[in-house]
């Protein structure tokens, strides 16, 4: 049996899909109905820690008691590391997030990954990162593809219990980043939290039959060119596929039988500044997940330009994409 340590401590960084994840095959064990890809917003990071509590299980995000959707997502993780270890002390979760919650940047997907390595740390049970993948996919399926750092492959897997879907850098995927010089600028406009969360947008039941299976025969194409692409170096390629992607996706969440609109009305205005970007020569691609905040994929050498070209619409932050 494990023993665990005093305090366990994690640190994972949100992550931003070039292709989306939408939808599940199976809903308890959080098994994706594609495959997906997605690249670090390596400046918004989540840090967690676990320690033993005399007070029953409790967590806390960004000092504040969690509400019981957020405390129940990190007590599925917690429930396979004790199931591992058989370890049923009470403990004491606390998260932070530096950057907003509940805005389509992944918040949960960087907080549900810290609190699994924190949690590893935490009971000692010093497990290999495709299978902290798994237990964080647990929790929120996103999380799977913030254990580890660079073009990280969220495979759909096949097997009914989830024992091959997990996330794991593609490979020479730090050489590939290295050689392109990707960046990622955010730009982060004012807003509430989305009305529609995307476990409840995600639920299969909302779409046609006919239009969801045409978006996951499309996305799987997707996934494999854009594959293709990385190792061929092929950045325009890479990015005209990104920004086809996200865009698929919001026309098949706007489907749906009672339509969900993520999008803010600045969102255009900003798609058309992307596009003008383009044809002036700078590389810059759009993508968003399900929420209101615009993300583009540059490069290093462009960012700067293109946080500035920006800055009317909101804060801009720029991650570099070379960074392990």
């Amino acid at each position: 049996m494990s023993r665990h340590q005093n305090i366990g401590t994690g640190r994972a960084a949100a992550n931003m899909a070039l292709i989306k994840y939408w939808g599940k095959r199976d809903t308890q064990l959080y098994l994706p109905t594609t495959g997906s890809l997605s690249l670090p917003l390596t400046q918004f990071v989540s840090t967690t820690t676990c320690e033993a509590s005399d007070d029953g299980d409790v967590l806390y995000l960004n000092g504040v008691k969690a509400t019981t959707g957020q405390h129940q997502k990190a007590w599925r993780v917690i429930q396979q590391f004790r199931a591992l270890t058989g370890q049923q002390n009470s403990i004491c979760v606390r998260s932070h997030n530096n950057f907003p919650t509940a805005q389509g940047l992944a918040s949960s997907a960087s907080g549900l990954a810290a609190l699994t390595k924190a949690a590893n740390q935490y009971y000692g049970t010093k497990l290999a990162p495709h299978l902290l993948s798994m237990i964080a996919r647990q929790g929120s399926g996103s999380a799977a593809r913030s254990i580890e750092r660079g073009i990280m492959l969220w495979h759909k897997g096949r097997h009914r219990d989830g024992i091959d879907s997990y996330a794991e850098p593609i490979q020479n995927s730090h050489a590939i980043l290295q050689k392109l010089q990707l960046a990622f600028v955010t730009i982060l406009t004012p807003a509430t939290e989305k009305d529609v969360s995307s476990t409840v947008g995600m639920r299969l039941e909302n779409y046609p039959r006919s239009i969801y299976n045409k978006w996951v025969r499309q996305n799987t194409k997707d996934l494999k060119e854009i594959l293709e692409a990385f190792h061929q170096l092929d950045l325009p390629r890479i990015g005209d596929i990104t920004e086809r992607n996200f865009m698929r996706l919001h026309l098949l969440i706007e489907s749906a039988h009672k339509p969900i609109r993520y999008w803010k009305e600045d969102a255009p205005h900003i798609l058309g500044r992307i596009r003008a970007m383009r044809q002036s020569g700078l590389p810059a691609w759009a993508t968003m997940d399900a929420g209101h905040i615009v993300t583009i994929l540059t490069t290093r050498t462009a960012s700067i330009t293109v946080a500035s070209m920006c800055e009317d619409f909101g804060t801009t932050i720029i991650h570099d994409l070379t960074q392990k």
